[in-house]
């Protein structure tokens, strides 16, 4: 997208916890890899269930804090700023 001058929009892609859940699929193959290898199933099914439980994870937060942010608007408490 430009704007009028002919320069570019910067716009934010990837958010800081996208990027740490692309990272940890990349830290985890090697170490899936190696605990299969050196026959440590226990860590292994530990790690191969880490990325399973990033979605309910996720919209646990993300409901937690829809919850909490419905709460202080309907409870009838000002806007920060607004006095």
């Amino acid at each position: 997208m430009l704007n009028g001058s002919g320069g570019g929009i910067r716009i934010k892609l990837w958010g800081l916890p996208v990027r740490l859940v692309h990272w940890n699929f990349v830290l985890l193959l090697p170490l899936l890899w190696w605990t299969a290898e050196e026959e440590k199933y226990d860590l292994h099914m530990q790690l191969g269930a880490a990325p399973i439980m990033v979605p309910p994870r996720r919209a646990i937060v993300c409901a937690v804090l829809a919850a909490g942010l419905a709460y202080w608007v309907w409870s009838g408490c000002p806007l920060p700023g607004s006095a």
